[in-house]
């Protein structure tokens, strides 16, 4: 039996999937060089999830967020988030408590969905900035970084 079951989230409105289909939404306009991605994971067991880890092949996929977490909780979800540059199959295996289960999900080749950009963008920040925080950026760095991003956006 599968601990997980993958979920796509667009705005406040949840769309859920069984085990065996894993949903993803993405952004990715019509002429675009790359694609942002999200793939939601939840736990829907009664029991904490330790030592989640997300693995994600087929495709080239970068600047990840999210692709792993110390425990996860009852009914809490992990959205992982990414780039890609070409659409395809992308494998996704999730790792926790020593069990491994494998997913098959198609990234786009056009999709539009400004709020998975909006939202890859604000987590970007919030590493640079945390990564700022413990003295691994300097500020001049992180904000031009932070620039970056909206210039990309």
């Amino acid at each position: 039996m599968k601990k997980f079951f993958a979920a796509i989230v667009i705005g406040t409105i949840a769309f859920t999937a069984t085990a065996a289909e894993p949903l993803l939404t993405a952004h990715r306009p019509e002429g675009a060089r790359e694609g942002t991605f999200v793939v939601v994971l939840a736990n829907p067991g009664n029991r904490e999830l330790r030592n989640v880890k997300v693995s994600l092949d087929g495709v080239n996929v970068y600047k990840l967020l999210n692709d792993s977490c110390g425990e996860l909780a009852p009914g809490a979800l992990l959205p992982v988030y990414g780039r890609y540059n070409t659409p395809g199959k992308l494998e996704v295996t999730l790792i926790a408590d020593g069990v491994r289960e494998h997913y098959t999900v198609k990234l786009p080749e056009h999709a539009v969905n400004r709020q998975v950009e909006r939202q890859w963008v604000a987590g970007m920040k919030q590493l640079y900035a945390e990564l700022a925080r413990n003295g691994l950026l300097t500020a001049e760095e992180n904000l031009l970084l932070a620039r970056n991003l909206n210039k990309e956006n």
